[in-house]
């Protein structure tokens, strides 16, 4: 039994009006209204396959603008650590005598400043290696 929403009268459950008023059977919590109902059909676990529709995927074409960028960033990519790291080996004289008594003060001992300085080498060659990566991945992301 169902109730009608319009005029409160309580229906048969095969009928989709009200008899009364004439108003339509709501979908309730139980389903649809009686004699709107679908069959559904329900494929078996694994059994689904994809329909062909005849449409192929455009294939992404890449042109010489992109190999040219992504070229530039691969080179980027190993010129700048290569060059930051052999500045930071052939001026370690030079910037280590500037840079590790401000920092460590005069009565450090040599090793605490050798790799002090190793550590900020390492860190400006890894600094140096993105440029180079970020043009490679732009690159990659163009159309």
């Amino acid at each position: 039994m169902w109730t009608c929403k319009r005029c409160q009268r309580e229906n048969d459950d095969a009928a989709a009006f009200c008899p009364q008023c004439g108003g339509p059977r709501a979908a309730g919590r139980f389903g649809q209204a009686a004699g709107r109902r679908e069959k559904v059909f329900r494929t078996p676990k694994g059994a689904y396959r994809v329909p062909d529709t005849g449409v192929t995927e455009r294939k992404r074409r890449r042109g010489r603008l992109h190999a040219l960028a992504w070229l530039a960033g691969a080179c980027l990519a190993v010129l700048l650590p290569v060059w930051t790291a052999a500045l930071a080996v052939l001026r370690y004289d030079d910037v280590s005598s500037a840079l590790l008594p401000l920092l460590l003060g005069p009565e450090a001992p040599g090793w605490l400043g050798a790799v002090l300085y190793g550590l900020m080498a390492l860190a400006a060659v890894l600094l140096s290696l993105l440029p180079g990566l970020w043009t490679m991945l732009l690159a990659g992301n163009s159309r």
